[in-house]
């Protein structure tokens, strides 16, 4: 059986339940800190970039404004990105 052009097409739907809100949010400080120092070198910036976006460089300007402090890494302070739980909660 076609259903014809032009045709308005109601569905019910039904809602067997409702969860506990959105999911939690992911830890990219986590992933990206793979020697798990509490602190995200270039390096492990570069090879994040690498594996999860296929490119060779960070953008000069992100690794500016997320290293606050200059000295070189940045901390879970510094970091914007998405980082779950607070990391003294564990």
């Amino acid at each position: 059986a076609d259903i014809p052009g032009g045709a308005t097409l109601h569905f019910d739907v039904e809602v067997m339940a409702i969860n506990g809100g959105a999911p939690p949010e992911p830890n990219l400080f986590e992933a990206i800190d793979t020697d798990k120092d509490g602190k995200i070198s270039r390096e492990e910036v570069n090879f994040y970039f690498k594996q999860q976006r296929g490119q060779d460089e960070v953008p000069e300007e992100l690794w500016e404004y997320e290293d606050k402090d200059k000295d070189g890494f940045i901390s879970w302070d510094e970091f914007t990105g998405p980082k779950g739980e607070d990391m003294g909660a564990e």
